[in-house]
């Protein structure tokens, strides 16, 4: 179960970088590695 919540958590990370590559501009990379962060926090 939990390998399978991580793999989940990266596809969703990998889907939002994708999106942010799209809009461009820094604030979009920002918002997209807060989001990182947090998703590797709630993992610890």
């Amino acid at each position: 179960m939990e390998s399978n919540t991580t793999v989940s958590v990266l596809a969703l990370y990998e889907r939002q970088r994708k999106q942010a590559w799209r809009l461009t501009g820094r604030e979009a990379l920002n918002t997209n590695a807060s989001s990182a962060n947090k998703a590797e926090t709630d993992k610890h």
